[in-house]
């Protein structure tokens, strides 16, 4: 039958077709390059729909009982300045992100797009934020968890399960199942990073412009040669975390 139609019809013709392995058999049987081009994507498309699919398996299983399930995520932990930022989200069912994966594998834009979304489609979330002073009084560690811990009292709703990125608990009364690289495999925890990230990254703009010196509006406050080499000429500023290793050395910088 696609013998008969030329490569761009056979595109139309897919276009109202349910894409599936017995679409794209017929597709690479034809033997026409632009063909077996079409067929690849559509193999990549039913990947990334099944990846999309597992990724939310977590938060199905306790769907399915009725339950409320939060994803917590921060971003922030390693830079040299400016706050850690957790964030807290929840869906009722799968939500309309296609594309959603771990905040670092994402570009600008569409994590600004996917924050947006995020927003309109879950339940309710809650960012929260713990400075670079508390960072310093309570170490990095307790102060990511004290982050998450805001983050979910911050929703102002009854929490059944938690879904926290990494190895650790948080001091909150509810089912908590930490995952590691949970922001690779958890739908909900992917959901957090984003808009914790995207939150985090707009405020060092903020930042930038008081302190443009150390270019936090390119460096988001993490190392790098251009940081450390601001650091040595100009001394650690008012949001630098003084107990970090390559800002507590440029104390005499100044």
């Amino acid at each position: 039958m696609l013998q008969n139609l030329t490569v761009k019809e056979v595109q139309q013709f897919v276009n109202n077709q349910e894409k599936n392995q017995e679409l794209i058999n017929i597709l690479l049987a034809d033997g026409r390059k632009g063909l077996k081009v079409l067929a690849n994507k559509i193999k990549r498309e039913i990947q990334e729909r099944v990846f999309y699919e597992q990724l939310w398996s977590y938060e199905k299983r306790y769907w399915e009982k009725g339950l409320t399930v939060i994803g917590v995520d921060e971003v922030g932990r390693g830079p040299l300045a400016g706050p850690v930022v957790a964030a807290a989200v929840a869906f009722r069912e799968i939500p309309d992100l296609y594309g959603l994966k771990d905040s670092k594998k994402l570009g600008e834009q569409v994590k600004e797009l996917l924050a947006s979304k995020i927003k309109e489609q879950g339940l309710f979330y809650n960012i929260s934020l713990i400075d670079n002073k508390m960072i310093d009084q309570i170490n990095i560690l307790n102060a990511t968890k004290l982050a998450m811990v805001n983050a979910v009292k911050g929703l102002g709703q009854a929490v059944d399960v938690l879904l926290i990125d990494g190895n650790f608990t948080i001091d909150y009364p509810a089912e908590q199942i930490p995952v590691v690289k949970g922001d690779e495999k958890v739908g909900s925890i992917a959901a957090a990073a984003i808009i914790a990230k995207v939150y985090r990254d707009n405020y060092m703009l903020t930042l930038h412009n008081k302190y443009p010196m150390y270019n936090f509006a390119k460096n988001k406050g993490y190392p790098t040669e251009e940081h450390y080499w601001a650091l040595k000429k100009y001394g650690p500023s008012p949001v630098h975390r003084i107990t970090f290793k390559g800002v507590k050395e440029s104390l005499g910088g100044i």
